[in-house]
């Protein structure tokens, strides 16, 4: 299997998600909030932001066996 690469647009935005998650994760604006549910949160939403970008990779090309691109 071969590196796949993430179109820069696609990871300019998970870059973004993640800081704002990272951000309400602390106490955002000094707004005290449930320390306990927010790091549970964020790292549910972390984690799936994680899964996105991994499934949103381009898929390497496929080349039957025997057969070599001209």
């Amino acid at each position: 299997m071969g590196h796949r690469v993430t179109p820069p647009s696609l990871q300019r935005v998970a870059e973004e998600l993640q800081h704002l998650l990272q951000w309400l994760m602390g106490a955002p604006a000094g707004l005290k909030m449930n320390r306990a549910l927010d790091q549970v949160l964020g790292r549910f939403f972390l984690y799936h932001i994680h899964l996105w970008i991994s499934e949103c990779r381009p898929a390497p090309r496929c080349v039957p066996r025997g057969q070599r691109p001209s």
